[in-house]
């Protein structure tokens, strides 16, 4: 009863600090334009990190209730929130898009008849672009659902014991409904660590000793028809990988290391005359950058769908030119905010900047341990890892006093997915910045736009699928037993279509690949970045001092 209410209590404050993340982030990111209207993305915007963020939250609670033993049906609560993000993404995130769009468009064409006619056309205009667009998934998932991917061939053992037993081995269970949850559970996975441990051995009497049984079978598989739901829930895990190993690389590495440079170029006290001359630089580099802008504004016009090879070339050159305008605009408002809060110093809290530093060390220590622990035990596969890492630590901390409630184990839990849920985010805006090659919905402080925020909740909201199975599949030994491994550790890793890509770590290898660049990048580049971001302000400045 304690533990049911201490979980319980647990689960109201993470609700309520997420809800005040999300409030703080869209007072602080939303632009002027913004402020006091376009309320219903504001409130899907709210919604929606609820559910980016309380999707990681869920895993530990899961767990808790396993190893606690406590009667909460996890079964209904993530089935709620996959239902819900499944939701969002086909739905209410595009449906609040379009509704964004659609007023933006009616303002600048200027529509007249009031403002009922007003919203009846916007609304109108977002319900048929949002249904166009669920409808479109909808058909493809139907359309691949009506071929053999629609099945799940998972390896399993057979063992004899009085009861004909199919145990799959990735996560074993029992069809015999005589036997309980949890010691069939306890049966199959000491089965399947003997057998891995004697597999040449020609003595057997010890699994008698140890299991009770006289016969076992051979390994074969098993072949379960998935139904529509857990297909389409498949094919949005299959899609959010693509994004899921792109900014979660990234962000492994970007994430630490943003943090420790935050303190690194944190304000410094700063006089008069000083001040004075770095106004002036911005000044150049400003005036510089709208040099720029006209020259971009009154040379090659972007088409909407230029024809020819040369014409589309020339586009792209515009539209990296464009980006790069972009990016050094956000670095002059960044240099500007930091130059503004040295020369206040006294008005600023220095005490923020040194936690920013705490917190960067820790997460880079995070950061490793993930590393390390995919190297060593996702990787190798199953039957080749070297060590347990991370699923030992999990569970020697939670034998701490007595494991009879294992908070240390769950808390350490919780923090490795919330970081991976936070590096996610922060490689999707270090993307976005840093590569010409993407050019993405930018988050700016106190410059973004509604449809900006939607667009990255969406991808956002994509990746929860990905992490949610990555998660159960990497720490499978600390989290076995619980609902959402028996959903992504049996069904979805073992369908037709995608299996090959989950069974052998694809997306896994290329994450790792990526943190690798990133962290090549981080290193070298921005020294290199600043040089030439330099020498480019000069030659302009230059060329106007000429032009004048």
């Amino acid at each position: 009863m304690v533990n049911s209410i201490f979980l319980i209590f647990a689960a109201i404050i993470i609700a309520v600090l997420i809800l005040g993340i999300a409030l703080v982030t869209l007072i602080k990111f939303q632009h002027p334009d913004d402020k006091n209207q376009a309320w219903i993305p504001k409130f899907i915007i709210i919604l929606s990190f609820l559910l980016v963020f309380g999707s990681s939250m869920i895993m530990p609670f899961d767990v808790a209730t396993r190893q606690g033993n406590l009667s909460f049906d996890v079964d209904i609560i993530w089935l709620v929130c996959l239902c819900s993000v499944a939701g969002f993404l086909l739905l209410v995130i595009p449906f609040a898009f379009f509704y964004y769009e659609a007023d933006s468009e009616l303002d600048e064409e200027g529509e007249e008849g009031g403002a009922c006619k007003k919203c009846c056309k916007q609304f109108g205009s977002a319900v048929s672009y949002s249904l166009l667009f669920c409808l479109v998934i909808l058909i493809l998932a139907v359309i691949l659902f009506a071929t053999p991917a629609n099945t799940a061939i998972i390896p399993t053992h057979r063992i004899t014991a009085g009861a004909d037993l199919i145990v799959p081995i990735c996560a074993p269970t029992t069809a015999d409904p005589a036997v309980s949850e949890p010691a069939a559970y306890k049966f199959a996975a000491t089965f399947n660590s003997y057998c891995a441990s004697h597999a040449n051995d020609a003595t057997t009497p010890v699994i008698d000793a140890l299991l009770g049984c006289s016969t076992y079978g051979k390994t074969f598989n098993w072949e379960i028809s998935v139904t529509y739901p857990v297909y389409l829930l498949a094919l949005l895990c299959f899609i959010g990988w693509w994004f899921f190993f792109l900014f979660t690389g990234v962000g492994l590495i970007a994430l630490p290391m943003s943090l420790i440079n935050d303190f690194r170029r944190r304000p410094k006290p700063m006089g008069k005359a000083k001040y004075m001359a770095e106004c002036d630089n911005l000044t150049d580099r400003a005036n510089s950058l709208i040099d720029k802008a006209r020259t971009l504004r009154d040379g090659a016009k972007i088409q909407e769908a230029p024809q020819g090879f040369w014409a589309r070339r020339k586009q792209r050159k515009a539209t990296a030119q464009i980006t790069e305008l972009e990016n050094e605009f956000y670095f002059l408002r960044r240099d500007f905010d930091i130059l503004k809060m040295s020369y206040e110093f006294s008005k600023s809290n220095p005490l923020w900047f040194f936690l920013k530093l705490i917190l960067g060390i820790l997460g880079l220590i995070v950061s490793l341990l993930w590393i390390i622990h995919i190297c060593i035990f996702v990787l190798p596969g199953k039957n080749h890892r070297l060590y347990g890492f991370l699923n030992v630590a999990l569970d020697e901390l939670s034998g701490i006093a007595g494991g009879d409630f294992p908070r240390v184990g769950v808390m350490l839990y919780a923090i490795l997915t919330f970081w991976l849920m936070w590096c996610t985010i922060e490689g999707n805006q270090k993307f976005g910045l840093r590569f010409l090659l993407w050019r993405f919905y930018p988050m700016e402080v106190g410059n973004t736009m509604m449809n900006a925020f939607l667009a990255n909740l969406w991808v956002l909201l994509l990746c929860v699928f990905p992490q949610v199975q990555f998660v159960s599949q990497a720490l499978p030994i600390y989290a076995r037993y619980t609902a959402i491994e028996a959903l992504f550790g049996q069904q979805v890793r073992y369908l037709n279509g995608f299996r090959v890509f989950w069974e052998h770590n694809i997306f896994v290898i290329i994450m790792l690949g990526i943190a690798g660049l990133t962290l090549i990048f981080m290193l070298l580049c921005p020294g290199k970045r600043d040089a030439k971001l330099k020498k480019k302000i000069e030659e302009r400045m230059t060329q106007r001092e000429r032009r004048i």
